[in-house]
Formats: C-alpha cells, structure tokens, sequence
C-alpha cells in the first residue's frame, strides 16, 4: 500500500464509523503514517477486502484495528486449509500404502501434514500397527501436531516480511521425537506386550553380564 491508498482506507473507515474520528490535516497525516507503517506490505484490494468482511459482520459498531484487518485477510485464505479429520485422512491412506513406499508417499504429503506427521519413517511403522490403535492413539497424537502445526503457520504468515526473512523466526524443521516412536511389533497388544517383557529381560541379563552380578 502507498501512503495515498492507506489515506483511502482512513476515509472509508471514518465514513462508516462515526467514532473514527479525524480532527485535523495534521491528525490524518499521524494516522496515516501510523497505519502505513503497519500496512504498507499489503495490497489495497486485500485491505479493502477485509474491511468489508469486518464491516459486514460486525454488529458493535467499533472500528476496525490494522491488526484486526490482517487478521481478516489471512482468515480468509486459512479456510482453504484442511481440517482435521481431513488432514489425518490422507494420512490413514497414506499409511496403509507405507509398508514397503513410506518415503513415496510421505512425499506426496502436502508440507503442513509431513511436518505433523514428522518423517517418513513413521508412516512406515504405523503401517505394522494393530488398525485399532492406528484409528486411536496415532490419530489423537497426529491431530495435536496438525493442529499446532496450523497454529505456528498462522502466527508466522501474520508477521512483518523483515521479521519472518529474520533467522529468529523461520519456522524449524519439525523434530523427529515430534510424535513417540512406538516398538512396532506385528499382531495384538498382548503379543506388545510379552515383547517388551522380553526386552526387559533380555537388558537385565546384559548389565549383569557387564557388572558381573550373578
């Protein structure tokens, strides 16, 4: 936006709203830099966009702040996002074809859902899950990503440009102990189960060995 365009969306916001007041020349050019500052990075359409949106649903009668225009703007765009239950629909698809193809489907992710998801790997051992507890605690952990995953996204694209080119705050790569590797063992929870008890001994031995503890 040009200062000249943010003076535009100065005069629509007064003539609608009779508490935005503008005293004076000089009290216009304040607001103008002021609200320049903060929009300069957008385009009029999108602005103007928002402030319909926000005009039309608002039933208070206040005006609208910058940020809350922003806001607008990225709400709008943000309803193209999956949901979910649709995100971890593909997943569940996903993963059903991950027995011998984790990595070619993991590259089939869109980026958001490979970042829930975590890595490739995973899909793999979840594709030798019992199906109950891929439907219940994979899907309860990977929802949680999903959505902290559309919170962090959301947060940075309502960033300055200057701040987000910034390395402080470039979203990270998601970290690989993102979602809990399970011991991935072919067959019912019992057989899991006797597996671990298996496991436990077979550490017991080791450190006694190590140790000499008879």
């Amino acid at each position: 936006m040009t200062r000249d365009e943010t003076k535009q969306l100065l005069f629509a916001i007064n003539s609608l709203y009779v508490n935005f007041t503008i005293k004076s020349s000089e009290d216009l050019t304040n607001k103008t830099n002021i609200w320049f500052f903060v929009l300069e990075e957008f385009e009029l359409a999108d602005i103007m966009q928002a402030f319909k949106i926000y005009a039309t649903c608002d039933n208070k009668g206040f005006p609208p702040t910058a940020g809350q225009l922003i806001d607008k703007i990225y709400t709008v765009e943000n309803l193209n996002e999956l949901t979910e239950f649709e995100a971890w629909a593909m997943v569940s698809k996903a993963i059903s074809r991950s027995g011998y193809h984790s990595i070619d489907e993991f590259s089939r992710l869109p980026e958001i859902i490979q970042r829930a998801a975590g890595r490739s790997e995973n899909l793999k051992n979840w594709s030798q899950l019992a199906c109950d507890e891929v439907e219940t605690v994979i899907q309860s952990n990977f929802i949680r990503n999903y959505r902290l995953e559309l919170q962090k996204k959301s947060t940075f694209e309502r960033l300055p440009k200057d701040i987000k080119e910034s390395n402080a705050f470039r979203i990270s790569e998601p970290l690989k102990e993102s979602i809990p590797k399970l011991v991935i063992i072919p067959g019912s929870i019992s057989d899991c189960k006797e597996a671990d008890t298996t496991y436990k001994a077979d550490m017991v031995n080791e450190l006694r060995k190590k140790f000499s503890v008879n």
